[in-house]
């Protein structure tokens, strides 16, 4: 199991000895530990930030109106709300402190802020500068808290540096001085029950670490700052158990309590991650480990930037190819609705000429009986083909409705089914979309012979016998009768024909210019297709 007590050092560092801890108003963070709730903290992570800010503001205020002597152990203060914030600004505190406990030779503030800096180095990654400045510090000059804050980042540096080691016998010899330094950690506070906990882990007894850790965890208040850690150390516990659900769960209080005290120094919401991009949670571990970059690198953390980045490397990978598939899938609905969509256009330009032909036939006609009766008939074989055209267009966007309703829900089928390769072969094939088309073409066919039922007949007339079209009854139409169909309706516009018909614009020009050419009277051929009647 990876060491807890760097973890551990840096988030107590932050929550109990560098610092005064970020109390936020009663009930600011909810109880309730679920990804959703947690989904919402990411997303709305700015207004808690906005109230550590302004305890930031309310500091440096203070410090602004306070006289040389004090503004050293205010500017300690001030470290405090930066650490884990903002650590250039912690570093410029921490700075600031130092040079004021000189200038008052306030040697206690002075060692202090000396540890705050090493601390910062630290974090970011100094660590032999970082060290440089604890060894030139005077141990018998330092109380038991600041003996604990320097032992600590001895602990993380020496344990930082194990990691990165490249030789064995260096390696060997970093994981004994942070033995050394632990040790001497447990002479200050052997009742510290992050210690005790990591001892036990260390030794295998995971059992008695969780006895040790959980209960002081669960008893923690969810406001307490403690919580991110604590919830941390027993979710690495489940981790070595294998128990993937409670680490999960444990994790996610961890998330809670780090996001929602604006701290921007922390592992646990990329471990979560990572589980959750195990489990198929694609979308969120995508957002979870972007947000833990983006805060490491606000916050200078460069060990959590390392850690963080080799898995967002995969997960952005595995987001890429989840977000192309949505795309072709919703490419080919998006097509067949832009399609019905054009169908009720054209419909709906169909009626509104046809309308406006109605009333110009009425208003000829009023003056005679039989102008009259021939104008109510006109009037009804209208309404026929409008009723005809709408019944049609209902029933086909039902049907098509319906037909994508249930390609979705075979697709989520094989998602929840896990069944990868069937759900790539399903949205890979072009079946789906090409029997959509036919279905749309065969409608099309049916209603419009069902308004024009002479129009192949009448088109034949325009050609001499040898070059006219053969058409059965009950068969598709042939390009040609297609694309001089949407003609007879008023789309003429080649481009409209090739998109309608999925042939290309040069393929349309060339029938239309074979076909005019064949008739009697190429001149005023598609003019004499204009007239041919209805029902």
């Amino acid at each position: 199991m990876n060491k807890l007590y760097p973890v551990l050092l840096v988030l107590l560092v932050i929550a109990a000895t560098v610092c005064t801890p970020l109390v936020f108003a009663e009930g600011e963070i909810p109880a309730d530990v679920s990804l959703e709730t947690l989904d919402y903290i990411v997303d709305h992570s700015a207004q808690y930030e906005k109230l550590r800010q302004a305890k930031i503001d309310s500091c440096k205020a203070l410090i602004a109106s306070s006289d040389d002597s004090s503004k050293s152990g205010l500017y300690n203060q001030l470290f405090g709300f930066y650490y884990g914030f903002q650590s250039d600004s912690a570093i410029t505190c921490a700075r600031k402190g130092l040079e004021y406990a000189r200038k008052c030779n306030n040697k206690t503030d002075e060692i202090s802020s000396t540890i705050h800096l090493a601390t910062l180095y630290q974090v970011t990654g100094c660590y032999f500068d970082s060290k440089r400045l604890l060894d030139n510090l005077d141990h018998s000059q330092m109380n038991s808290s600041q003996l604990y804050d320097i032992y600590s980042c001895y602990a993380n540096i020496y344990d930082a540096l194990e990691q990165i080691a490249c030789d064995s016998i260096l390696a060997e010899e970093y994981t004994a001085n942070y033995n050394s330094y632990r040790d001497s950690l447990l002479t200050i506070d052997p009742e510290n029950v992050f210690f005790r906990t990591g001892i036990l882990v260390d030794k295998g007894r995971l059992v008695e670490a969780l006895q040790t850790m959980k209960p002081y965890c669960d008893s923690l208040d969810v406001n307490d700052p403690i919580m991110g850690a604590s919830a941390y150390v027993v979710s690495g516990i489940y981790r070595e158990m294998n128990k993937t659900s409670l680490e999960k769960e444990y994790l996610i209080k961890s998330c809670h309590s780090d996001l929602m005290h604006a701290n921007r120094e922390y592992i646990s919401l990329t471990r979560l991650a990572e589980i959750l991009y195990e489990e198929g949670d694609i979308v969120r571990a995508y957002n979870y480990l972007n947000r833990s970059i983006e805060d490491a690198s606000y916050c200078k953390a460069l060990q959590r930037m390392d850690m963080a980045a080799p898995m967002l490397s995969i997960v952005n990978t595995s987001y890429k190819r989840m977000n192309s598939r949505w795309l072709k899938s919703l490419s080919g609905i998006s097509l067949v609705l832009l399609l019905m969509a054009v169908a009720l256009l054209v419909l709906i330009h169909y009626l509104r000429a046809q309308r406006k032909r109605l009333a110009m036939a009425n208003s000829e006609l009023t003056s005679s009986q039989e102008l009259l009766k021939s104008a109510n008939v006109q009037i009804r074989e209208s309404s026929n083909i409008k009723n005809t055209y709408i019944t049609h267009l209902m029933l086909e966007c039902i049907a098509r409705i319906e037909s994508l309703e249930s390609y979705r829900k075979n697709l989520k089928k094989m998602a929840l089914a896990s069944d990868l390769d069937s759900l790539r072969k399903e949205l890979k094939s072009n079946d789906f979309s090409e029997a959509e088309w036919k279905s749309f073409y065969r409608t099309f066919d049916t209603t419009f012979l069902s308004l024009f039922p002479t129009f192949v007949d009448d088109f034949n007339k325009l050609f001499p016998q040898e070059c006219q079209i053969r058409h059965l009854p009950g068969k598709p139409l042939t390009p040609e009768l297609r694309i001089y169909a949407l003609i007879r309706l008023g789309i003429d516009s080649t481009e409209k024909i090739a998109s309608l018909l999925r042939y290309s614009r040069a393929t349309i020009y060339a029938y239309r210019s074979r076909t005019h050419l064949k008739s009697f009277n190429p001149d005023t051929f598609e003019d004499e297709v204009r007239k041919i009647a209805s029902i």
